[in-house]
């Protein structure tokens, strides 16, 4: 049985499933590069989201420090030594 290999779909949809092409198509291999993409778009912003937040932190840190120490000099329940 020679069959001729159709673009469309629309020719394939006659033959059983066990002789549907094996050949990647453009859609497909589009397709696959769209998800491919967009997994690594949002893995490096993750990565920069992560890294924005560990700075965040590092920042922050002498601020926190420096407001726990003023709220303890002025705490008005604090016993006078």
């Amino acid at each position: 049985m020679n069959l001729k290999r159709s673009s469309s779909f629309g020719g394939l949809t006659s033959l059983s499933m066990d002789t549907l092409p094996t050949y990647i198509t453009d859609a497909a291999r589009k397709r696959s590069m769209a998800v491919r993409r967009s997994l690594e778009l949002k893995d490096l912003k993750e990565q920069e989201n992560a890294k924005w937040m560990k700075q965040h932190r590092i920042k922050s840190q002498p601020m926190s420090r420096a407001v726990a120490m003023r709220a303890q000099a002025m705490d008005p329940h604090k016993e006078a030594s």
